[in-house]
């Protein structure tokens, strides 16, 4: 069954354009499916649930343009930032739902900017809107079509599964706030292939909720290829909402231009879980402030007590996290802003098990410093060469850093059997 939007949309004000387009996912539903086609055109909507067995066909031309009227957005409860609290809605919104497809050549808009204006101005009753949330849903498959300006994080997959996500392009302001671009979340069983995001935060950024979550999941299962990633603030990210774990994850062929870091991995005491078996293969990254950014005393999300940042060994916790079996291989880095390598693992929960082999890292010619990752009274650098400290097991095979000022080692403690050596050229 096919439904053109054109023959449903009225002309007539926005809450009554959603409905009839709610009317629309509805009547598909109960009649066992079929495909909602936008023809080229711009649909002025507010937030829309779409529903089992539902496809949503943008032809070339055609977009989907949100209102950012906050008074016409449901309020749901979900996860914000690894926190199960109330929200406003997505603006397309799945719950409990499976066989499910956006896809074509049109657009969708989320108009973020007075989100962004009221975020900041702290004017807003509810945590913004994702642009597309997937809850309790499985076998979602998301094509071709462009998604801009979202409000918040851009796709949010929670609790589901059996995800595809292929060839689409994902454009927010690199100024932008918390415009992530795929955020999975406790999900598992996903390909992300074929894409350009390029966003004012994280690119694409794994979670599983915080020590303060309830239903506490694991994300697995994950395989991120063939992706263009721009800007923003990472690459691709573990965490630092880890506390459901995080396991399985396949990062290969793919390009970094100008994220802050490139692969970076972020926790703390406090919240538990564990972030293992993570490979990443065959990447290049340019301009990049610092290509692997791995911080076990990330202290910007969530309250923390006095300890979970001290450097003095703590006693181990179930709220102790781990991280262990990472490798990284075949990967050439150009013109690295701060530090060639940052790696901070807690004194009494080394870092385990990692291998960084076959690697290329240049730095750029460059007198501003950075702050190679977010801890608390860390110094700023440029061209500078190696932080690694608090692992185990940790072998360096093929490890080439050029290019840097003063000594390869800016620090190297509490490293038990360290393999191999990084060469400075």
């Amino acid at each position: 069954m096919e439904i053109n939007v054109q023959d449903v949309y009225p002309d007539s004000n926005v809450v009554e354009n959603t409905q009839d387009i709610q009317n629309a996912v509805e009547q598909l539903y109960q009649n066992g499916g079929g495909t909602l086609h936008w023809q080229a055109g711009i649909y002025n909507i507010s937030s829309i649930e779409i529903k089992s067995n539902v496809t949503f066909y943008l032809d070339a031309g055609a977009k989907i343009q949100f209102t950012d009227d906050a008074s016409t957005f449901p309020v749901v409860y979900s996860r914000w930032e690894g926190v199960n609290r109330d929200m406003y809605r997505a603006c397309i919104y799945s719950k409990n739902a499976h066989n499910i497809e956006i896809t074509g050549n049109g657009t969708i808009d989320g108009a973020g900017a007075k989100w962004w204006q009221d975020f900041r101005n702290k004017s807003i009753s509810y945590p913004r809107p994702f642009l597309i949330s997937l809850e309790d849903s499985h076998d979602i498959k998301i094509t071709g079509i462009t998604l801009t300006n979202s409000p918040a994080w851009t796709i949010h997959p929670l609790n589901s599964f059996h995800i595809e996500i292929n060839g689409i392009y994902i454009k927010n302001p690199v100024d932008s706030p918390n415009t992530d671009g795929i955020d999975p979340d406790s999900s598992r069983d996903i390909r992300i292939t074929n894409c350009l995001i390029d966003d004012g935060d994280d690119c694409i950024a794994i979670k599983s909720g915080t020590e303060n979550s309830t239903n506490l999941a694991p994300s697995q299962d994950i395989f991120i290829t063939n992706n263009i990633f721009a800007h923003g603030h990472g690459g691709v990210v573990l965490g630092s909402e880890m506390s459901g774990s995080i396991h399985n994850i396949v990062i290969s062929d793919n390009i970094m231009q100008e994220t802050d870091r490139g692969i970076r991995l972020k926790t703390r005491r406090g919240r538990g879980g564990n972030i293992s078996h993570i490979v990443a293969n065959n990447l290049i990254m340019d301009k990049v402030i610092t290509p692997f950014a791995f911080n076990t005393f990330y202290g910007k999300s969530g309250g923390t007590q006095n300890n979970y940042l001290s450097e003095e060994a703590q006693p181990i916790t179930e709220l102790t996290p781990s991280v262990n079996n990472i490798s990284m291989n075949n990967i050439i880095v150009t013109n690295a802003l701060s530090t060639a390598t940052f790696i901070k693992g807690l004194p009494e929960q080394p870092i385990t098990n990692m291998t960084l082999a076959n690697i290329s890292i240049t730095m750029a010619d460059n007198d501003q410093k950075y702050e190679p990752e977010m801890v608390d009274n860390i110094n700023k650098y440029a061209q500078a060469g190696l932080i690694i400290e608090g692992t185990k097991n940790l072998v360096l095979n093929n490890f080439n850093v050029n290019n840097i000022k003063g000594q390869l080692w800016l620090n190297q403690n509490n490293n038990i059997n360290l393999v191999g050596n990084a060469q400075q050229n």
